[in-house]
């Protein structure tokens, strides 16, 4: 079984952007966490919803994407990486939205680690 952690796929200036959805989901007791990376089938994928509101990735990237992102995604279809691991929040989607629906569309598995494995951090001491 494959296990990783956060710091293993993204460096610390990314885990510190404040900007980003990865920060704000995860907590520090998290990122040295030993995750399991899991493989969702590709029928699976058209499941996982944006992490703001109701749409599937999907259905946000059929409804929503603009040009760059279609780029990106037609990109990423090019050259798909099938070790690129996507984080996901029980069926939300906090990080690989453009990996994901590449996935989709080329009809390939994709890996993942699940947040909520991850112990609940740490209360602070008194």
């Amino acid at each position: 079984m494959l296990r990783m952690r956060l710091t293993d796929l993204y460096d610390m200036r990314d885990l510190d952007d404040d900007e980003e959805m990865l920060f704000h989901a995860v907590s520090d007791d998290a990122l040295e966490f030993d995750f399991e990376v899991r493989t969702m089938p590709a029928g699976q994928i058209t499941t996982v919803k944006t992490a703001l509101g109701d749409l599937t990735v999907v259905e946000a990237m059929e409804a929503l994407a603009e040009d760059w992102q279609h780029e990106l995604i037609a990109f990423k279809r090019e050259n798909f990486d099938e070790d690129r691991v996507v984080i996901l929040e029980d069926d939300r989607i906090i990080d690989g939205n453009h990996h994901l629906v590449a996935a989709h569309l080329e009809g390939r598995d994709l890996r993942y680690i699940q947040l909520t494995d991850a112990p609940e951090p740490a209360p602070p001491r008194p």
